[in-house]
């Protein structure tokens, strides 16, 4: 600041809130099923309902989740636990690949991290996801 004037004091009349980022259990990659379609393995749905009771105590008064199932039922026990009906919000999804079948996820995702306009023919690229 010129002149060292200080910069001035602002007072917040709006309560803080603290805002928890869960990723999703574990769905394992099968083919023949869409990426937003796929479930929780059987070992990952108990440990969603074990989350429910780490963070149940938390305050938490919104839930807010992709679409995708994977990501409803990680949070689903919560969800359910503290009555809170979660809001499903597109923009949470992960980025489109492809509709196809993938032979090597590895090397396709070493390559969409390298280069952020990669894409299938019929999916988005990490610059188009943005």
């Amino acid at each position: 600041m010129p002149n060292g004037s200080k910069l001035p004091t602002l007072k917040c009349e709006a309560p803080m809130k603290d805002i928890f980022l869960i990723r999703h259990a574990e769905a394992p990659y099968t083919s023949s099923i869409p990426d937003p379609n796929r479930p929780l393995s059987t070992r990952r749905r108990q440990q969603a309902v074990d989350l429910a009771g780490l963070v149940q105590h938390f305050g938490i008064e919104e839930i807010h989740t992709s679409p995708y199932e994977r990501c409803v039922h990680t949070i689903a026990p919560l969800s359910e636990s503290l009555g809170v009906q979660p809001y499903k919000v597109h923009d949470l999804r992960e980025r489109e690949f492809t509709d196809y079948h993938v032979e090597d996820w590895a090397q396709t995702w070493r390559t969409a991290w390298m280069d952020p306009d990669f894409s299938f023919r019929d999916g988005e690229s990490g610059r188009e996801a943005q």
